[in-house]
This record gives structure tokens, sequence and C-alpha cells, in this order.
């Protein structure tokens, strides 16, 4: 998709996906995985995310970026 010159989006925050690979369905306990996913999207070329804890996925995207 890159090739295509389009922004990329990622909507990961607390999906179900984050639960199986963890093995923990509560919702509310997925904040790590959301995390975990939006900076390897960041890593990835990911430019916009859609986010449910915009506080915490900001700090985090804010300490990746800078010790990268």
């Amino acid at each position: 998709f890159h090739s295509l010159g389009c922004p990329l989006l990622l909507g990961a925050s607390r999906k179900s996906f984050i639960g199986k690979l963890s093995k923990n369905n509560l919702n509310h306990n997925r904040i790590g995985g959301s995390l975990s996913s939006v900076v390897y999207g960041l890593s990835q070329g990911v430019s916009i995310f859609r986010v449910h804890d915009v506080h915490e996925t900001k700090q985090a995207i804010k300490l990746y970026l800078n010790l990268r």
C-alpha cells in the first residue's frame, strides 16, 4: 500500500485480535496491546490511528519518536 502514495490508517484499538493474542478477553485490559499495535504501525509507516485511549497513545507515540 505504500506504493500507492496514500496515508495508511490503523484502527487496532481494543480489537478482538489483541485479546486472542494476549489471552485476555476484557476490552478494558487491552491498552497494552493497543499501544503495541500503534508503535508497530508507526515502525511500518502508518500515519493515521483510530484509538480510544488518546492520551496514552499520544504518550506512546512521543516516546517512540524520541527513542528511535
